[in-house]
Order: structure tokens, then sequence, then C-alpha cells
């Protein structure tokens, strides 16, 4: 492959947009239009408590789940070094269980009490409320963990001595903190809105009338999306300005440009204090809730019965799963580049418009694929094999690894590329050599993330499976409502198994891969300097 010019990456910015309006911006126009065409001032009023009661209910989980992620990170970050490995894995398991299994354990830890029993009925009890709050806190605070974690652990201690040489003092370097820190913050409370807001699953188990229910009640059972549509437009509306809220706020401040440059850190002194809140906060959110599915099982038989039931539509997962991981991070990878390198200011339309269907309720987006696919003779087919599930799950999930490989491009400084392209390396050559090691951490965690989502996806998957195909999330769900509590305990062991298993071996291939690399390439990692009190 020639080395890259500026019109190649003009071509590559052409080929991105149209992948991107192919597979996220037609069913976007198709739901604006439709938005639009059924819009009506009347039907906004009456269902305007529904949607503010909705957007309530996601506005409140994203809140508590941020502050719930943010003092794990800062726990985590202070606690002794000897735990910090062992407190990261256990606090990261939630993200890995749908939102489902948590209302499951739950309610299942809470159902002696008066207050349950007042929170499930009436359907209109604040207190089903407040424990549906709960439970999709719990669920998505690791989403936020892992993004301040990360920006605490990327904070370079140059900046504190630079406050202290102004004459600033601790208020320059907390100001500092805060304003670094407003990013990672601003996209746990955006990420965690979006997946709330559109979660039915929750809601539906609490019995609790929310948007996202009962559009799902109206699409899967009638076909009839005309108030969903007519209510869409304000949910584009908001995501929106929350998005562009969000860019303003992560481009104010950028501490630090690559990864190749030295990042001073100071080692925080051991804090006994912060390792009990890190340990409080894994007993309490993830120690009880898993202990109490496994006292729910009561034994090993129904275990293995379950594991019997549940084996086919695990590999079933894997196939859909994998598959729409890898393609959403080589398009992710592609589409992130051409935003941060390409001369075209237009480029960056390529995060907004995935990240306008991302604010979509999934029910939508399956009854388009509906339409498109199930509804037209000559393309019956694609739903009847699976593809038009595959496209459906690529749609939806592509954002996330757009956003964290567009993340992970932003630490990798153009210098090296165009280094290598003023040597007369091959743009190819230089991807695969010089920036893809770089951008190892990026890609396995959009892989990573994608994979899990899509695995545990459940909207998409009941309204188009196609006769015959079941994944573990459905079989889940479907124990919920028609099942034994024990044999519906041990699937949802057995489906925490079937992701924390594979995480951990890709972890580990990945790291000998690394490893393998910089032998081979006699090259050494490159670090920040560290220095301890």
């Amino acid at each position: 492959m020639a080395a890259l010019t500026w019109n190649t990456r003009n071509a590559l910015a052409a080929v991105c947009c149209a992948v991107i309006a192919g597979l996220c911006g037609i069913p976007l126009l198709s739901l604006v239009i439709e938005g639009i065409g059924s819009a009506d001032v009347r039907l906004w009023v009456l269902s305007g408590a529904l949607l503010t009661r909705s957007l309530g209910l996601g506005a409140a989980a994203a809140l508590l789940a941020t502050i719930l992620g943010g003092v794990a990170a800062l726990a985590l970050q202070g606690c002794p070094r000897r735990w910090k490995g062992a407190l990261l894995a256990v606090l990261v398991i939630p993200v890995l269980l749908p939102s489902y299994i948590q209302a499951l354990t739950w309610s299942n830890l809470l159902s002696g009490s008066d207050w349950l029993q007042r929170s499930l009925a009436p359907r209109s009890s604040p207190a089903g409320w407040a424990l549906s709050i709960w439970v999709l806190a719990v669920s998505y605070y690791p989403i936020a963990f892992l993004m301040i974690l990360a920006a605490l652990r990327r904070w370079d201690e140059r900046f504190s001595w630079s406050a202290w040489a102004n004459g600033r003092g601790p208020s320059g370097v907390r100001e500092l903190r805060r304003r670094y820190l407003r990013t990672p913050v601003l996209t746990g409370v955006f990420v965690i809105f979006l997946l709330a807001f559109a979660d039915f699953a929750v809601p539906d188990y609490f019995q609790l009338p929310t948007y996202a229910t009962e559009i799902f009640v109206q699409i899967s059972g009638y076909l009839d999306a005309s108030r969903a549509m007519a209510l869409v437009l304000p949910v584009l509306a908001i995501s929106a300005l929350l998005f562009w809220a969000l860019a303003r706020a992560s481009g104010r401040l950028t501490l630090t440009s690559s990864y190749g440059t030295g990042v001073v850190q100071v080692a925080p002194s051991p804090s006994w204090r912060a390792g009990a809140i890190g340990l409080l906060l894994a007993v309490v959110l993830v120690a009880v809730p898993l202990g109490n599915l496994l006292r729910m099982t009561r034994g090993p038989r129904v275990a293995r019965i379950a594991l019997q039931m549940v084996w086919p539509d695990a590999v079933t997962g894997y196939a859909l799963a994998l598959p729409t991981a890898a393609f959403a991070v080589a398009i992710g990878l592609l589409c992130a580049y051409v935003v941060q390198r390409s001369p075209l200011r237009q480029a960056q339309w390529i995060r907004v418009i995935p990240a306008a269907l991302f604010a979509v309720p999934a029910s939508l987006l399956g009854l388009l694929t509906i339409r498109v696919w199930n509804q037209s003779p000559a393309l019956g087919w694609a739903y009847d094999c699976g593809l038009a599930l595959l496209l459906a799950l690529l749609a939806r999930w592509l954002p996330v690894s757009l956003e964290i490989l567009h993340s992970g491009w932003r630490q990798v400084g153009p210098a090296q590329e165009e280094a290598a392209h003023a040597n007369g390396i091959a743009w190819g050559a230089a991807l695969y050599r010089v920036l893809l090691p770089q951008l190892r951490p990026a890609l396995l965690s959009a892989f990573l993330l994608t994979t899990v989502l899509v695995f545990n996806e459940l909207t998409l998957v009941t309204l188009l499976a196609p006769p015959g195909m079941s994944t573990l999330p459905l079989r889940v769900f479907q124990t919920v409502h028609y099942g034994p509590e024990t044999l519906l305990a041990a699937i949802c062991l057995w489906h925490i198994v079937f992701l924390v298993v594979p995480a951990a071996a890709l972890l580990v291939v990945s790291r000998r891969w690394l490893e393998r690399w910089m032998d081979q390439q006699d090259v050494a990692p490159q670090r920040g300097f560290k220095i301890t009190r």
C-alpha cells in the first residue's frame, strides 16, 4: 500500500462516511421522518408524563451510577497496591451481568421485606422507582468506574507542579483535577443515561410504566409504533444537547497528547481507608448479589441441568457477539482515525450520527429492521438467516467501539505517523507496526465491551431472532416469567461464567502477544516515569 497522502485520507473519510450513513444514518433518518409525520402536540401532552418519568429514571440512575463509579475509582487508586488487581477484577463484574439478573437477585434479597411488597403494588409506588434506580445504577456503574479510573491513571503530576510554581497551590491543583475529570464523568453520565433510559427489562420486572416498556409492548404485540415515533423527536433533541455539551467539555483540557510522551506520575501513599471503602463496595455491589444467586441454586445437580439447557444458547450468543464486535472494532478504528486525522471538518459528523442512533431505544431500531428485511419478499432471506439481526446489533453498539477508539487515537500523537510517512514507509506497515500496538488497550477495551453488550442484548434478539434461534439472555428472560427460581439462578450463574472466563483468557493472550511483539521488535515498552514518595 502506498504511503498515505491527504488524497487517500479524504478517500478513507468518504468510505467511512458511506458506511456510517448506510448503517446508522438511514435508520436515523427514517425515524426522524416518521417522527415528524406522526408528530402531534396532543399526543406529546398526553404522553409527556410517561416520557418525563422515564427521563427522570434514566437521569437518577446515571447520577447514582456515576457517583458509585467515582467513589470506587478513587478508592482503588488509593488502596494498597497488592489489593488493586483483585478489587479491579471484582468491581467490574456487574458490567458482565444483564440488568434483569441484578433485578432478580436484589428482589430476592428483599423478598421478605414489607418495603419490597409496597414497591410492587401499586405500580406507581415511589419505592418501586427507587428500587429500579438502584438496580440500574448497580448494573451500569462499572462504565463510569472504568472511565474515571483510566483518567486518574493518566494524570500527569507536572501539571500539579505547574500550579504550585504559579502560586496557585492546592486550589489550583484541585481545579486542574476537576477540569481533567470532567470529561470522563460527563461521558459516564451520558452513556449510562442512554442505557438506563432504553432499558426495558428492569422496569418490566418491577411492573413500572416507562417509555421503553410501553413501546416494546406496542411493537412486540401489535407492530404499532405511532406513539413511539411521535415521542422520538424530543428524545433525539435531548440526546443531541447532552452530546454537544460533552463534546465541548472534552475539548477544553487535554493533559496528555500521546502514549509516546513521558508521563510523570506520583505513586499515592497507600491508604487503608481507601482499601476499606473499595472492599465495602465490592462486598455490597458484587459479593452479596452473587452469593445470593449461589444460595438460590441449591446444589450442583441444578447447575448441571442448567448447563445442558443453556450451552446451545451460549454458542449462538458467541456466534452473534464475536463477529459483531470484530466488525464494530474494524469500522470504529478507521472512522475514529478519520475524525482525528482528516483535514475535513465535516468528518466530525461521523461521531454524531451513531451517537444519535444510540439514543433511540432498541425497540424502534428493531421495528425498522422488521420493516426493511421481513416485509420484503426479496430481502426476507436476510431476516431468516439472522443477517438482519447482526446488522441491527452492529448499528446499535457501533457507537461504543467508535467512542473508545476515538479516545485511544487522541492519545496517539501524529508525529510517529508523519515520521514513517516522511521515510517512505507504507501506511499499512506503519499502522501495523507502530500505531496498533499503542492502541492495544483501546482495541481490547472496545472489543471486550462490545462483545459483552452484544452477548447481553435482549430487546433486538426478542424482536428479530429468526425461528429456532435462542440466546442466553432470551433464555434467562423467559425463565424469569415461566421457570423455577432455582433453575433461573443456576442459568444466571452460568451466564456469568460464559462471560468472565473468555474475557480473562483474552486478557492473558493479549498480554502475552504484546510481550512477544516487544521481544521481536526489540523495543522497550513505553511507560511513564514513576516517582515514589
